[in-house]
């Protein structure tokens, strides 16, 4: 039924061309509100290079701990003696060992307050939210470091190396030269999200958690996480996925790994949560990182995504898809206010007043209360007849300038198995200080290749707006919008770009499911379905 009044009103509705959405602001990445400064008295044979007062995950000492550290650097081309050398922090002096640092060598030294622990170990520590150090020559020279409220994984260095300027960074390089560029993006969390090369990710887990995850596949089990050479011993390694996606592990898993499963507060760039889809659904390789870029470049809260190779116990287990995990993180990035209730859909829990019981609680947040009322209200309005009256009622309680371009994607994408047609792979997050709540699209894999009826929706929100001819023609405007978006992505230039990147990655792997002939139809088949089918719903419009 709802879909024959949905697909009448489609056919006697002819809405005027749609104007351009304004996409919603995206929250700013971690800034630092003054420039670090340097200061030189004298001219010095080294260079105070780096200094990195919050490591978390930038780089780890012999004992794999991760504690803060500078770089020292010799620049030239002659060795110099560090005897009578020393570095001051807050007026504690230290002296650096009596060794040599050749030319073109970078020194690092752990200022961890235990010298117990080697050579390089000063007894004094940093503070990220503020300080100042200075490297100390023989004859009295001096150059000084001054930052301050550095965040979590961010250097303060010399880009190019050597130069007279202090930026912050991402790009951390202990023991090597400077990058020329320090970037401008202070969000560590991008470094596990590059656009054009694959990760290496390496887990280890032993035989008895091996036999956990055998037993209780969606547990957290102890395994140790190494990426970028730093290594976290205890993390939580847990299968993922259901119907149609879900392997052993002993098969191709799909794997989320907590970091602070074992260890609280522990995180890899910031990042709590890993999520490494298994791309068992997609032999493309590819459709996600599209879905997902579309609705990120028009404002819409979705993951960042990566390739990555996986090795477990030194073996490779293939390629993977890093996606970025929806949880309290991704929320502080997205929304002004990310302490509410955090909801997963899967098969078919709706907002209904029974529905709503359904849904699974992946955050719940400090703001928010626990009884569920605020998907109670949103179900209890649904359950009334739509009306223009109470268009206003429904935009009080959902976010329809960010839910509305998410469900068009379903649409344009093909996303037979989200919520617009199924209802499946969503989420739903509540903002307490707006009491609005926005539909996150998930679990994109299965698309660019089903084409359904774009005014015939299985989920309750989606039929219910589309039966209010206001609210219906918003959705239309955002069909248009997000149409036009995808048609200028450049899907035709990066799908195959990212075939070929991976392709060996995909060849190599041991436990792929699709032969390399289907693969290699994947990318050509997703160009073809994005040259025609946003042009057939724009006519259709």
């Amino acid at each position: 039924m709802k879909r024959l009044a949905a697909f009448a009103l489609a056919a006697c509705t002819t809405p005027e061309p749609p104007p351009v959405l304004t996409p919603p602001t995206i929250p700013s990445t971690p800034t630092i509100p003054t420039l670090p400064t340097a200061t030189s008295t004298g001219t010095l044979a080294l260079t105070l290079d780096e200094v990195a007062p919050r490591n978390q995950s930038l780089s780890m000492d012999e004992a794999l701990d991760r504690d803060d550290w500078i770089e020292i650097s010799n620049l030239g081309t002659d060795k110099v003696v560090l005897a009578g050398w020393s570095i001051e922090v807050d007026g504690v002096s230290w002296a650096l060992p009596d060794e040599e640092l050749r030319g073109d060598k970078h020194q690092v030294v752990w200022l961890d307050g235990e010298p117990e622990e080697g050579p390089w170990h000063a007894p004094m520590t940093l503070d990220g939210e503020g300080g100042s150090l200075t490297l100390v020559d023989p004859e009295g020279g001096r150059q000084t470091v001054t930052w301050e409220d550095v965040p979590d994984d961010v250097v303060v260095g010399r880009f190019p190396p050597g130069s007279d300027g202090l930026q912050p960074s991402i790009l951390a390089s202990p023991g090597n030269r400077n990058p020329v560029d320090p970037g401008t993006e202070l969000d560590p969390s991008t470094v596990l999200f590059p656009e054009d090369e694959i990760l290496r990710i390496d887990i280890s887990l032993p035989p008895e958690s091996l036999d956990a995850l055998r037993a209780d596949p969606y547990g957290d089990a102890l395994g140790s996480l190494s990426f970028g050479g730093v290594t976290f011993p205890q993390v939580g390694v847990a299968i993922k996925g259901g119907y149609g996606s879900f392997r052993t592990i002993d098969q191709k898993a799909a794997l989320r790994i907590n970091l602070d499963a074992f260890s609280s507060g522990a995180r890899l760039r910031g990042m709590e949560h890993l999520t490494l889809n298994n791309m068992v659904q997609d032999s493309s390789c590819g459709h996600e990182r599209q879905v997902y870029r579309l609705l990120r470049d028009a404002g819409i809260p979705a993951p960042r995504v990566a390739h990555a190779e996986l090795y477990m116990d030194g073996a490779y287990r293939g390629l993977y898809l890093l996606v970025e995990t929806v949880d309290d993180q991704f929320l502080q990035r997205w929304f002004d206010d990310p302490n509410g209730n955090l909801y997963e859909g899967a098969y078919g829990p709706d907002l209904t007043a029974s529905g709503i019981w359904g849904l699974e609680w992946d955050e719940q947040g400090s703001d928010d209360v626990d009884d569920r009322s605020e998907l109670l209200a949103i179900a209890e309005l649904l359950a009334q007849a739509p009306t223009e009256d109470l268009a206003d009622d429904l935009e009080a309680l959902i976010d329809l300038d960010r839910t509305l371009p998410g469900l068009a994607v379903e649409v344009l994408v093909g996303h037979w198995d989200g919520y617009f047609y199924s209802p499946n792979n969503y989420r739903l997050y509540h903002e307490p200080s707006t009491n609005q709540t926005t539909l996150l699209l998930w679990g994109t894999d299965q698309t660019f290749g089903w084409t359904g009826d774009p005014w015939g929706p299985a989920g309750d929100l989606a039929w219910w707006i589309l039966e209010v001819p206001s609210l219906r023609a918003r959705f239309d405007e955002a069909l248009a919008d997000m149409a036009v978006r995808l048609q200028n992505q450049g899907v035709e230039v990066d799908v195959p770009e990212t075939a070929i990147r991976v392709r060996p990655s995909f060849e190599a792997d041991p436990y792929r499911e699709a032969d390399m002939a289907t693969f290699d139809a994947g990318a050509p088949a997703t160009v073809d379905y994005v040259s025609w089918w946003p042009d057939s719903i724009l006519d259709q419009l």
